[in-house]
């Protein structure tokens, strides 16, 4: 083991988005959408925060890291952690996809 510590990678929201649509399209119902509204609720609680805000130098995607951190050629890459437009619709299609018979009647989502 050396003493050197390994850099990993900055969590940001397309990091975050994809663990979302993973628990999104598991097929996992209302499970699955329990989960990724927790999810949320801990992302936005850690983007308010500023809990992660880790120096560049241990981090995948810094400048001294050697790694770009926007590979995501899309339009909604973000090096932040705020929520987007697109982390929420995720969320939304989660609970989209709890079967009827898990759905409670009357009940909040």
């Amino acid at each position: 083991i050396s003493g050197t510590a390994k850099p990993f990678p900055r969590p940001t929201a397309v990091i975050f988005n994809t663990c979302l649509d993973a628990w999104a399209q598991s097929g996992r119902g209302l499970e699955a959408a329990v989960r990724a509204k927790e999810i949320l609720d801990r992302m936005e609680a850690l983007a308010s925060s500023g809990e992660l805000n880790l120096p560049d130098e241990n981090c995948l995607g810094s400048p001294k890291g050697g790694v770009d951190d926007n590979e995501d050629d899309s339009s909604e890459a973000d090096s932040s952690m705020k929520p987007n437009s697109r982390t929420y619709s995720i969320v939304m299609n989660a609970f989209s996809r709890i079967p009827w018979r898990e759905r409670g009647a009357g009940e909040d989502a």
